[in-house]
């Protein structure tokens, strides 16, 4: 037998093995209290996998069973994995929405992004049981399942424990999930802290007050101003009449009412938005502010709003003119659009930070394929990523300073060794 066959058939060992133990012995192991130990020498280990193979063939007829090929299973694997991030996503988007001061929202946005890098560490580590095999993108979407679940179970205790409603976080001997630091219980309470109340429509004049909400999270230091959005039953009507442009996100003045202009986005947020979020960061004299609307992966729109003498003298929509400065990149890349609504989309770490009155710094990274992890991806996919690094001057109504970079995404090493065995 030459080197290279033996090294493959000590490979397939190892891989079957690894199988066996992740899919049949921990799962017993976590019932029986019972750590298996598997062999690491070459004798020891083929005698393991003799004696365990069977198990792995039981698992391979079950998969045969039902028609899933490697391939199809590593997409349900990642299909559960999206469906679970959708539901952090919401979840975050709630716990972020009940801090109204920016150095919360600031640390729960560093505690997450913390929490993201330590998860897809824990997850490649999995991976690496299948030690570059087809099965490496299963094994690391399901790692990476369960801890966004834990994650999720964690922002709702936030949620539960500000509100003292709902069940309280049940004690388990399981450790935690990645990043759950000192930081996040800082911003649980944080969240306590906050002024009680909901979203509410008092002070509303008679025909918004059936269908709008005010958002907490926009209100001006000096209580004059805010955004007003629409309620679930309100947008859900608008779509069932085929109206959907009914629906708007209004900025508004509290003392006395008064709707001041409807912000310009075709995605205005509305209650309970699934990925949705609706904020506002003021400088401390009320005459600017920056009202950022969410999306599923990160900033959807960023208005900065001007005012003088208290009324409002400029509306600008930052983010639109950010996605301009990266457009001439990524058409350069020929890349796929992101869907036919979006050729990109900006990513969670984006970042549009108010300075004072006059400027606004913005770090932001955009992608066409933000759901594809760089394991997965195929040259037919013609994935975009690109980063800009620019200075909005608000006195002058133009950038001052921009940096743009990107390029089509590759596809890592392991996957590359991967395509080549």
């Amino acid at each position: 037998m030459n080197e290279r066959h033996e090294f493959e058939t000590r490979s397939l060992f190892r891989l079957l093995a690894a199988t066996f133990t992740f899919y049949v012995v921990a799962p017993l192991s976590s019932i029986h209290k019972f750590r298996p130990v598997v062999p690491t020498t070459d004798s020891r280990l083929m005698q393991f996998v003799t004696i365990n193979v069977i198990g792995v063939a039981l698992l391979i007829s079950v998969a045969q069973i039902h028609g899933q090929t490697q391939a199809e299973m590593n997409a349900v694997a990642r299909a559960d994995f999206e469906q679970a991030d959708a539901q952090l996503n919401k979840t975050y988007q709630s716990v972020l929405a009940k801090l109204r001061d920016a150095e919360s929202k600031r640390r729960l946005r560093e505690t997450q992004r913390a929490w993201i890098a330590s998860r897809d560490a824990e997850a490649a580590r999995a991976a690496k049981e299948a030690e570059g095999g087809s099965m490496a993108p299963t094994l690391r979407y399901e790692a990476m399942t369960h801890l966004t679940q834990e994650r999720t179970k964690e922002l709702k205790a936030m949620l539960d424990h500000r509100t003292g409603s709902g069940p309280k976080p049940v004690a388990t001997s399981a450790p935690a999930s990645p990043a759950a630091t000192p930081e996040s219980a800082q911003v649980a309470a944080d969240a306590e802290s906050e002024h009680d109340g909901e979203d509410s429509s008092a002070g509303l004049q008679d025909e918004f007050a059936k269908d709008y909400l005010i958002s907490r999270n926009t209100i001006s230091p000096d209580k004059k101003f805010a955004v007003i959005y629409p309620t679930m039953e309100a947008e859900e009507a608008a779509n069932e009449a085929n109206h959907p442009e009914r629906i708007k996100n209004y900025l508004v003045g509290l003392q006395p009412f008064a709707v001041i202009k409807p912000l310009d986005t075709k995605w205005p947020y509305f209650q309970n938005e699934s990925h949705g979020g609706l904020s506002a960061e003021w400088s401390t004299d009320n005459s600017v502010a920056l009202v950022t609307l969410g999306g599923k992966w990160g900033p959807r729109d960023v208005f900065l709003v001007e005012f003088h003498d208290g009324k409002l003298s400029r509306i600008a929509n930052i983010a639109l003119k950010a996605h301009d400065l990266l457009l001439p990149n990524y058409r350069k890349a020929k890349a796929k659009r992101y869907n036919d609504l979006f050729d990109f989309v900006f990513v969670e770490d984006a970042s549009f930070k108010l300075e004072g009155t006059s400027r606004v710094v913005i770090d932001a990274s955009a992608e066409t394929s933000p759901n594809l992890m760089d394991e997965d991806l195929r040259p037919s996919d013609r994935a975009w990523r690109g980063h800009v690094e620019a200075v909005w001057g608000i006195p002058q109504a133009k950038f001052i300073s921009n940096n743009v970079s990107g390029r089509l995404r590759k596809r890592s090493k392991s996957s590359s060794e991967e395509t080549k065995e």
